[in-house]
Parts: C-alpha cells; structure tokens; sequence
C-alpha cells in the first residue's frame, strides 16, 4: 500500500467537525488553515502533486466555514503571523545592536561567533515568516475570493 502524502488533506478537512465541536470555531478554523493549509501550500512549491490538490483543498475549507467566521478567523492569523515576524525583527535588532564586549559578558571568551550564528538564525527566521506571509496572503485571497476558476 502506497501512502500518497498529497491526499492527507482529505483527512485533515475531515477531522474539522470534531475539532469544532470539541473545542470550538476558532479552534477547527486555526487547525484547517493557520496550520494545515499553510503547510500543505509550502509543500505546493516544491512538490507538483500537493500542488494539483491544493485547488480542491481550498474548495474544501471554503465549504466548511462560513464567508464572516472566514474573513475574521483570516484576520486572527494575520495578526499572529504579524507578531511573529516584529517578535523575531525586534530580537534581530538587539542582537545586531550589542557591541561585541557586551555581547561576549568581558569574560575573555569569544562568544560573539555564537551570536552572530544567532543573528543569521533570526535573518533567516524572519525570511521564512515573509515567506509565509507571502504564502498566507496568497491562500487568503483564494479562501475569500468571490469565485474560484479559470474562466
């Protein structure tokens, strides 16, 4: 038996309605899309056959939420991913702001390698939450659209 990894999401929109009863709207709403979606879309751009599933995945989730609880749950992750990202730009910044005698405590030893290996991890965390966003702003667009098609 062959585990097709891109049909997982038929599951995953299954398991909706048991997350909405046992914890709620927002809940089954941040599980389907903030995670789930999110996930399988990033696996979209490197992987043709989540990306051939992926219309029908969004079809899916657009049938399962009404358009207002869609609109605010899409406003809620906005706004995490906002965080997220001014968190780790705000850590960033004060990692790149501290003179290297303050960041390596005047010990004598040299841990400013290690900081600057922090600094590249949070350059590249922040690229990745962009991405994301980018991601996200393209998934929400589809989720609200008026009409999905070609035509």
């Amino acid at each position: 038996m062959t585990v097709e990894f891109h049909m997982i999401w038929r599951d995953q929109v299954g398991a909706v309605s048991a997350i909405r009863q046992q914890h709620g709207e927002e809940a089954a709403f941040d599980y389907i899309v903030a995670e789930k979606l999110m996930n399988f879309a990033e696996a979209a751009e490197e992987r043709p056959a989540f990306a051939r599933e992926l219309p029908r995945f969004v079809a899916a989730i657009r049938e399962a939420f009404p358009l207002d609880m869609m609109q605010s749950g899409l406003q809620r992750v906005a706004r995490y991913l906002e965080e997220d990202k001014a968190d780790a730009a705000d850590i960033l910044r004060e990692k790149q702001g501290n003179p290297p005698s303050e960041v390596d405590g005047g010990d004598g030893n040299d841990d400013t390698d290690d900081d600057f290996e922090d600094a590249e991890m949070l350059a590249r965390r922040i690229q990745s939450l962009s991405a994301r966003q980018r991601r996200f702003e393209f998934l929400r667009d589809l989720l609200i659209s008026e009409r999905l098609g070609t035509a």
